[in-house]
């Protein structure tokens, strides 16, 4: 580490700005708006009916996950401490779109199922609500579906279709945005895990190990990026075939594996 800089600098200017495998073709303007950015989570599994959770689908613009969570918690009655371990959700949303968004909250046998205006209020509206038998966890989607808008696009019409057919037969390389980083999360987790810091608060301890593990994957995605082998299974790779959740580790760098 260079005198006086602190360690998390590099990995910051990496966040916003990565090394791109394909030079651009133009420019364009992103989020002018906030419906511009919008995001559906798909559910990775059908919801029994049945139990002591209750599954919600929201929709919800300009507000981060814990937010909405907090909101949530607060109208069910719940105490804020139990974000991340009784009232639980899948996965992280931006906080400028409109995204439609799972949440499970404790929820007793025999408490009727909310209607879509008691949520009104809160600035969030309806869209299912299910029970099931277990609370929501980390990672429980089949994907998420985008719809992005992009305005005032400079580069010519065909040299995008040309890259968009490359895309999606070649694939790109899938950095963390820096809506995973945030304004202070690296900062905070080396605090944590250089110098020691507590975090007592679960959900916050978690975003900044999060955004650790993020910027570490990108600065390998980098040097992989600019060695022009960021398409290739590479020696010690670990593999998750298509379909599966199982992992494997490639030692030899299979190249039909890529």
């Amino acid at each position: 580490m260079e005198s006086g800089r602190p360690p998390w600098a590099g990995l910051e200017a990496l966040a916003r700005r990565p090394p791109s495998a394909r030079p651009p073709l133009g420019g364009a303007s992103c989020r002018e708006r906030v419906e511009d950015f919008q995001v559906d989570e798909l559910l990775g599994f059908i919801p029994e009916g049945t139990g002591p959770h209750l599954l919600l689908r929201v929709r919800r613009r300009g507000l981060t996950t814990e937010e909405t969570a907090q909101r949530l918690a607060a109208w069910a009655g719940l105490p804020r401490r139990v974000l991340g371990r009784e009232l639980g959700w899948a996965g992280l949303k931006d906080r400028r779109a409109v995204a439609a968004q799972w949440f499970s909250l404790p929820w007793p046998e025999g408490r009727p199922l909310p209607a879509p205006a008691e949520l009104e209020p809160l600035g969030l509206e309806l869209l299912e609500a299910v029970r099931h038998r277990r609370k929501l966890r980390r990672g429980a989607l089949a994907g998420n579906r985008f719809r992005i808008l992009l305005r005032g696009v400079t580069a010519p019409r065909e040299a995008l279709e040309a890259r968009l057919r490359a895309l999606a037969r070649e694939g790109f390389p899938n950095y963390f945005g820096e809506q995973r980083f945030c304004r202070a999360n690296l900062q905070r987790a080396a605090a944590l895990l250089l110098e020691g810091r507590p975090v007592r608060d679960r959900f916050r301890r978690g975003l900044y190990l999060s955004a650790a593990r993020a910027a570490l994957f990108n600065a390998l995605l980098a040097r992989r990026v600019e060695a022009r082998v960021w398409g290739r299974v590479l020696p010690g790779d670990v593999l998750i075939p298509e379909g599966s959740r199982g992992r494997f580790r490639d030692e030899e760098g299979d190249p039909a594996l890529a």
